[in-house]
């Protein structure tokens, strides 16, 4: 029995589709009408990442680099003093809130203002991706701080 090398590429390719379709479709909408956003934080090489751990905080950044060479920068901060709110929940959570959940990439689609509006009067929570096991995911809830301009010139 011979197979056909393009209908294989075909059944991938409808695959690939639907995959990445329910795991990366973040609603605008939904996002500023919820009281609560997920924050999906993924170490990578394309965004410029600091995990510090000063005494109990952890800093995650977003940095933006502007068309004038300025870096505006988005801070989020757990500290286990003043934000103790660590919840554990099932892996399926990611798949249940993916419509209010942010990452890089979609904040990307903003200018720096319109991104950091997402997190005005929002209770926000943030998802490493280091703290997603087999089975359960751990969220930290943090705060959002102000930008920090530096200018490279």
């Amino acid at each position: 029995m011979r197979i056909n090398s393009s209908l294989i590429i075909k059944y991938i390719f409808i695959i690939t589709l639907f995959v990445s379709n329910t795991t990366y479709s973040q609603s605008l909408e939904k996002i500023k009408l919820s009281d609560t956003v997920y924050v999906y934080f993924k170490k990578d090489r394309t965004i410029i990442y600091n995990q510090q751990k000063p005494l109990d905080n952890y800093i995650y950044t977003f940095t933006y680099l502007s068309k004038n060479h300025i870096y505006q920068t988005i801070w989020f901060q757990h500290d286990d003093n003043r934000f103790n709110q660590i919840i554990i929940k099932r892996r399926k959570f990611i798949k249940e809130n993916k419509d209010i959940m942010v990452s890089y990439p979609f904040l990307k689609k903003f200018n720096y203002r319109e991104a950091t509006k997402l997190f005005d009067n929002k209770k926000v929570f943030l998802i490493d991706k280091d703290d997603i096991g087999c089975f359960k995911i751990k969220l930290k809830e943090v705060q959002v701080s102000g930008f920090y301009e530096q200018s490279i010139e």
